[in-house]
């Protein structure tokens, strides 16, 4: 099973997909570690941008500066 690389409060990048629309934001704040879906382990992000969180898999994430 892999294990998280992002923490909560860490500031990371959504990678953008061509089903994305261009309007969602792309920097977001971890805040909270999920169970994997498929071994890829879960996070709950969050920006300012929107009212609501995102839930999303470790393969969509990188993070900003691109240090881990």
């Amino acid at each position: 099973m892999s294990l998280h690389q992002f923490r909560v409060g860490q500031t990371v990048r959504l990678k953008r997909s061509a089903a994305m629309s261009q309007r969602v934001p792309e920097i977001f704040e971890v805040t909270m570690t999920l169970p994997p879906r498929e071994n890829l382990p879960q996070y709950r992000i969050r920006s300012d941008a929107e009212n609501h969180e995102r839930v999303v898999t470790q393969d969509s994430l990188e993070a900003v500066g691109g240090a881990i």
